[in-house]
Order: C-alpha cells, then structure tokens, then sequence
C-alpha cells in the first residue's frame, strides 16, 4: 500500500501499525498522542519495545467501542499508509509523515489432492525479529484457512528465499502426520531466521517464493533395504541404486535412485544411507579426518 503523498494527522486521531499486508493483514492500532510537524508520537506505552524500527505507520479506524468495567476493548483496523515508525520505546511509538518502508515480498501456491489451487501475496515488515515470526503465522494461518487443521496429511513444501547481492536459496522438504502444518511453517521460517540472524553480514531479503501440495493421506514410508545390481562400477557412470520401502500400511514400493560416481575415484567405493540426525555427526567426523591429513 503506498503512502500518501501528503499526509496530515492530529492529536487523538487512531494511528495504526501495519506488520502483514494484501491477501493476509495484521496490525495494532493506537492513539496519537503528539504530533510536530511531520514528526508523530502515539500509544503512550511501547508496542514491543523494539527500539528502532522501520513499519509501516497507517491511519486507523475504529468501528465501536466495547465498554467493560473490568477491561475496555474497541474493535478497529488500520487504513492507508500514511508514513514510518522508526522508534518503539517504553514510553511511546515515534514515526514520522510522508515515504513508508518497503515490506518483504511472500507468494504462496497452495496445491492440494482435491483439485484446489490458489495464490497468495503479501507483505511482511522487515524486522530480524518479526519478519520469521511473521513468514511462520502466515504460513499457519494459510493452510488452517484451506486445509484441515487437524487429522493425518502431508505438505510437500518448495521455495527459495531471493537475497540482494547473493545467490537464491533454495529448500525442499515433506511433512506429514497428525498436525504437519507447524512443521512446515517452522521449516520455512528456518532459513530467514538464520539469514538474518547471521554474525558475518547484513543480509537484505527480497522476497520469499513458496510452492505447497497438500495431501489428506500419511505419505511415510520404512527404508528396509538398499542395493545395487552389479558388484562392478566404474569412475565416471551413473549407478542405479535400488531402494525398498515399506509404507505404513505394509505395501512395498520399489525406487531407483541414480548415482553418480566421481571421475576421480579409486579404489573400492561405498555409499551411505542415512538420515539427516545420523548423517550430520558422520559429516563431521569425515570432516575432522580431511583436516588432519592436510
């Protein structure tokens, strides 16, 4: 949502503060309690104290008032865009008229076994703290809203996260089971978290493309046996590896899996099947081998 070009506010208007925008909205709504110029103070208590901040400020509406002897509530929400808040203090929010930030962009596709497709686009606020909270509940709130919240299913989830200066990051991963919707949002939270949270670097986020297939059925599987069909592999080719899994209901399913064997390889050659608990400590074990030969 752009901002006014010229916007004007006064004291005791309902200001707002926009952290979702478009398809999904999510916000908090105050009072002004100070304006100077273009400069502008509300709340009178801190919304999280944050410190500094970069969130779209908007106008506010408030629908009706919902009086109570014990705790007073109003139904509200936020409006247009009217400028930025920069600070988030114990005392007050401070913001000011004119140019709003930029927010994260997210697209959601949303496919399921029903036949249902649908997109989704919002805005997040970019914010080390908020923005993988926020990619986590609109997330949530997406396939709560078109999938069955609870009882067996499975998301197979694609995306990549679009960085400035840096190459895309990509991910793929399926879950599944009685509620595998947390796991699927704590996934795609991850990497934003650890991307802006990293000690080496700024990292600006341009926007977060994800791709979700949903299915009401338990798509797990027991690994019982891997193998290949010929005692003989040559540097260079690509293997067929058989693999032999057990579905949940007891069905076999057979899978070739092709490997490709480095050109540079000597010697007797070995693979190992693991999952991603039991393959990190053998990573690093090979890791501290390496180191000590060289």
């Amino acid at each position: 949502m752009a901002a006014e070009e010229h916007p004007t506010i006064e004291l005791g208007d309902a200001v707002g503060i926009n952290l979702i925008s478009g398809d999904l909205s999510l916000g908090a709504t105050g009072t002004v309690t100070h304006v100077d110029g273009s400069r502008v103070y509300a709340f009178g208590h801190p919304f999280y104290n944050l410190g500094p901040t970069q969130f779209p400020l908007t106008r506010a509406y408030v629908h009706t008032l919902l009086p109570s002897l014990s705790s007073s509530a109003k139904l509200a929400s936020t409006g247009e865009t009217i400028g930025t808040l920069e600070q988030d203090r114990a005392t007050a929010l401070a913001g000011v008229l004119g140019t709003s930030p930029a927010l994260i962009p997210i697209k959601i596709a949303l496919e399921n076994d029903r036949g249902l497709k649908k997109s989704f686009s919002f805005g997040v606020v970019n914010d080390q703290l908020f923005t993988p909270l926020l990619t986590y509940l609109s997330v949530m709130n997406t396939l709560s809203s078109y999938e069955r919240e609870n009882g067996t299913a499975s998301y197979v989830v694609k995306g990549k996260v679009l960085l400035k200066q840096h190459a895309e990051i990509s991910f793929e991963d399926l879950f599944t089971g009685d509620r595998p919707s947390a796991g699927a949002a704590a996934y795609i939270a991850a990497p934003i978290t650890f991307l802006l949270t990293n000690d080496d670097e700024p990292v600006e986020i341009e926007g977060l493309d994800l791709s979700i297939t949903s299915s009401e059925q338990r798509l797990t599987a027991s690994l019982e046996r891997v193998w290949v069909d010929t005692s003989r592999v040559r540097a260079g080719r690509t293997v067929p590896l058989k693999v032999l899994l057990r579905t949940y209901r007891g069905d076999e399913v057979v899978r070739t899996v092709p490997v490709d064997i480095p050109p540079n390889v000597r010697g007797s050659v070995s693979v190992l099947v693991s999952d991603g608990t039991r393959l990190a400590p053998a990573h690093a074990r090979r890791r501290r081998q390496l180191e000590r030969r060289t």
